[in-house]
């Protein structure tokens, strides 16, 4: 193989795939990017067997092709060194070497043997299809993601539940705990409910991505094709969570204390003044006159923080003190509350053990979290 590129379109693909490849992948062969050159131009392929990206270069944008060929070479070295050189690249392979020059210089890398890669399956998927603007499914996800549990036992945890029907996406995360969910529009009536590995899905939509995009969706695996790239995601197996019933009826929701973002996150920033440990709990104390949160860690201390600038609504006909307490984790409250602006509603059902945390900033997302 022996061909010369421009830095930046060397750059720029190398890019493209370096979120599918886990530079410390147990797998050894998995840390390299897959150069494949062929008559239609060059592949750049990466992948940590749960998400593929493929990205391609055609032919009239290579400076000058002299030898086809298909190469696996350390994914961070070969990126280190392309970041180092400018203009011309000419890449060629010289028995057990990738030699890389430009200009005067010149790096010789250690090709792995490509025959070791997986064999991965790029053809079409038979599914079903379906337009949606990454803007909002970028949101969708980060709003969401956070409420799954990457390290928990039970893999579906870490995974981000996506639920069509009614041409609507839903994506939900829980990790027993919180539950997040978002939902978006789209243009399918077709059905369907899948999991995928939260950081997978994450890295599903390129960050740097605005426009209208289409997925493709089947039992197996998600794809969408974006510009010159191809990006594959596998389905989990395993079905996700009912997390249909969790969510408290209406008639349940007795207590609703309305307030502003900027005021609560204040309060929360003070409470936590003596500990950010991530289970760290706050303890709530709300009547009509007062909203107050305060915190305990043995060996800190403790904090009171109170405010007047809130309602507090009881519609609890056996709460006739018309005063509730609760406790909360602070890091899945300032989470929850991430997502949204202005006015946030905090609905606490009868028994206080779930609270609904819901705005008008975004009416298509729920948080809820349970009492500790």
């Amino acid at each position: 193989m022996k061909f010369t590129i421009l830095k930046k379109d060397l750059d720029k693909n190398i890019e493209n795939i370096s979120s599918a490849i886990n530079n410390a992948n147990f797998l050894i062969p998995l840390r390299g990017v897959y150069l494949k050159l062929t008559s239609e131009g060059l592949y750049f392929i990466g992948t940590d067997n749960e998400l593929t990206i493929r990205s391609f270069v055609e032919t009239d944008k290579l400076i000058k092709v002299d030898e086809l060929g298909e190469i696996l070479v350390n994914h961070l070295l070969f990126k280190n060194v392309v970041k180092k050189l400018q203009g011309e690249i000419e890449i060629k392979v010289k028995d057990n070497f990738l030699v890389i020059s430009s200009g005067d210089d010149l790096f010789e890398l250690n090709i792995m043997n490509f025959e070791e890669y997986p064999i991965l399956d790029f053809s079409s998927i038979e599914g079903c299809r379906f337009l949606v603007d990454s803007k909002d499914i970028r949101k969708a996800i980060k709003n969401t993601i956070f409420a799954t549990n990457s390290e928990s036992i039970e893999f579906v945890l870490g995974c981000l539940n996506l639920v069509a029907k009614n041409s609507n996406l839903t994506i939900s995360g829980t990790d027993k705990y919180r539950i997040a969910t978002e939902t978006i529009q789209i243009n399918t009536n077709s059905e369907f409910d899948i999991s995928i590995y939260a950081k997978k899905l994450k890295d599903f939509i390129p960050s740097n991505y605005d426009g209208e995009i289409e997925i493709n969706v089947n039992e197996h695996k998600i794809e969408t094709k974006i510009d010159n790239m191809l990006i594959q995601s596998k389905v989990v197996e395993f079905p996700y969570k009912d997390i249909s019933n969790v969510f408290p009826k209406v008639e349940d929701l007795k207590y609703k204390i309305e307030i502003d973002k900027k005021e609560l996150s204040d309060l929360i920033n003070k409470a936590t003044a003596i500990s950010s440990d991530s289970n760290y709990k706050l303890e709530f104390r709300v009547n009509k006159d007062i909203f107050s949160i305060s915190g305990h860690k043995d060996e800190m201390g403790s904090t009171l923080v109170k405010t007047k600038k809130f309602t507090f609504t009881n519609n609890n006909e056996f709460n006739s003190e018309n005063e509730i307490y609760f406790c909360l984790n602070h890091k899945f409250l300032k989470e929850s509350i991430s997502v949204f602006e202005g006015t946030i509603h905090i609905l606490v059902d009868k028994v206080i053990k779930r609270v609904l945390i819901i705005s008008n900033s975004n009416k298509t997302n729920r948080q809820l979290i349970g009492t500790t």
